[in-house]
């Protein structure tokens, strides 16, 4: 596929299972879309993606262009992106994650849109970009390559996302607004569920009250899938309490409750809807840590550690399982 003159232009830096779904949907939606890819370039080069998908059935995702580096994709197209969505895992603790876009063609009309886990993760962007357009988005999506190339995704793809502002007083701009609806229009035509959301950072704080528990959980029972989890009644208790844990601090944080209804009822319905899932999944978390991959447990776990530690809130299983997870980090990392 080629890279049409007319269509808004997309590089997606980090082709895997997450940004590979949600590249998928934005072609559909008509958009070109080129994917930047590390270990699984020449597979995805030669034949594309094949994805399963309990939502949106079998397919073939054949990027427009499939790139090797940054500095590849920039040379094919010097002008530049209209978004680059950034879909790698983030580990502060290891390198800057805005390097990564350093050799990108980032010029001001780019709109950098962050698909990542994790608390404080946009200040490296904002401060390496300053200039740019940052969307910071959460994403809920199972999913898994199960091989390279080859994707293993359940139910409907959802993202939710806004501008980040360093002052969250700040107001949006008329051009920002545009640029957020433009990219909603793009998502819902690809049939994602897609939401633009005022409180962009209490929806953060939602998501890692998912991550802090179920992918920490998972890596710690030695690679147990979602129904594993859930069907055992000791850790589905350690699952409800580290989330109870999270949303304490994240509270104190944002000086809000994180729901509408009362935050005490957010873990069941956490658990409720991963119970009603067709299938089990396993935390990407729990992939990294079987094929000895650097762990993001800097921005899923230790940052909401630190924020506790400064507000004098106690969480002392968020603590110890942050201490298991960074010792099996090192020997991963080690060997």
């Amino acid at each position: 596929m080629t890279i049409e003159a007319t269509q808004k232009k997309i590089l997606l830096v980090g082709a895997g299972a997450v940004g590979s779904i949600y590249g998928w949907r934005l072609q559909q939606a008509g958009c070109s879309v080129s994917v930047v890819c590390r270990s699984n370039y020449k597979v995805v080069k030669e034949s594309g993606f094949q994805i399963d998908s309990t939502f949106y059935g079998k397919d073939s995702f054949k990027p427009n262009a499939v790139f090797s580096s940054c500095k590849q994709a920039a040379e094919e197209l010097p002008e530049g992106y209209d978004f680059i969505l950034v879909c790698t895992k983030i580990l502060p603790d290891i390198l800057n994650p805005a390097i990564i876009l350093k050799d990108c063609a980032v010029n001001e009309k780019s709109t950098i849109v962050l698909i990542q886990n994790g608390i404080g993760i946009e200040k490296y962007y904002a401060e390496m970009f300053p200039s740019n357009k940052l969307i910071t988005s959460i994403a809920h999506v199972f999913t898994k390559q199960v091989k390279t190339g080859v994707i293993s995704q359940v139910d409907q793809a959802s993202l939710i996302f806004n501008v980040f502002k360093q002052n969250p007083d700040q107001i949006i701009s008329e051009e920002e607004n545009i640029i957020l609806e433009e990219f909603k229009d793009f998502l819902t035509r690809g049939k994602v569920n897609a939401k633009i959301e005022e409180n962009i950072q209490r929806e953060r704080w939602v998501k890692i009250v998912w991550n802090i528990s179920i992918s920490p959980v998972s890596v710690l029972t030695v690679g147990s899938n979602t129904r594993e989890l859930l069907d055992c009644p000791e850790t589905r208790n350690l699952l409800l309490e580290s989330m109870h844990e999270a949303i304490r601090v994240g509270e104190a944080v944002i000086n809000k409750p994180l729901t509408d209804t009362p935050s005490t009822e957010l873990p069941k319905q956490i658990l409720d809807k991963v119970d009603n899932l067709p299938e089990p999944f396993y935390p990407s978390m729990m992939i990294d840590m079987q094929n000895k991959r650097p762990m993001e447990i800097q921005v899923i776990v230790k940052n909401v550690i630190d924020y506790a530690n400064n507000l004098n809130i106690n969480v002392p299983i968020l603590q110890t399982m942050y201490a298991l997870l960074a010792l099996i980090q090192k020997k991963n990392l080690n060997n």
